[in-house]
Order: C-alpha cells, then structure tokens, then sequence
C-alpha cells in the first residue's frame, strides 16, 4: 500500500484496502493504550446527526487542529468542560476522542482503522 495514493481514494476504499491489510474496525480499539489510527478528515460522515448536533469528532474539531490523512500515533482522551464565565454553569461536555499522541490533547484525529503500536 503507497500512502500517498491510497489518501487520495474514497475513504470508504481506503477503509476496505486497509481491512484486507490487517488493519482493525475502530469500534474494537482499545482506548487505554496508544494505537496506530489511520486517519482520514473526510471520514467524518456523521458531522451533523438529525438533531443538528455535531458528532464528538467535529466538536473537538471546531477548537482544536486537526489531523493529515494517514498513519498516527494516537491516545484517547482529552474531554472538555465549558463553563459561563460569570458563574461557571455547566454549559456542554465534549466526551473524549482519538488525539496525537504526545500534543497535550490538541491535534484531533478521525481514524477509521487502527494496528498495535510495535
């Protein structure tokens, strides 16, 4: 697999490409170590659901910065509060999500297919 053209696929092609090379679904990595997620942006079909709410991934994505397409050293993590500045009520809570490993929680990813690290 050449990573340069495979970026360049559908993402939902690249999914499958990266299945039949041993990669893993994302709903069967494990959030209490660190994995190699193969990113990709475009992935996030579920930025708005029907209520108009934004998925987790864009959430963190309107505040932080996110990801190129390809391979990540990735942790999960990085939950955020936000609170009235006046009296510090409870406005929302953005859960947790897949982040580069080693930025302190502010480079976000949207893997779709995730290997062991080592």
């Amino acid at each position: 697999m050449n990573i340069k053209e495979l970026v360049d696929l559908p993402w939902e092609e690249v999914q499958r490409q990266l299945f039949d090379n041993g990669w893993q679904p994302m709903d069967t990595a494990p959030t209490d170590q660190l994995i190699l997620g193969f990113c990709m942006d475009r992935a996030d079909v579920d930025e708005t659901a029907e209520d108009g709410r934004l998925s987790v991934y864009h959430m963190h994505r309107e505040i932080f910065e996110h990801l190129m397409d390809g391979p990540h050293v990735l942790e999960w993590g990085g939950s955020c509060e936000e609170r009235d500045l006046i009296d510090q009520t409870l406005l929302s809570v953005i859960p947790d999500w897949w982040f580069l490993y080693g930025t302190e929680f502010e480079k976000v990813g949207k893997p779709i297919a995730w290997k062991p690290v080592g």
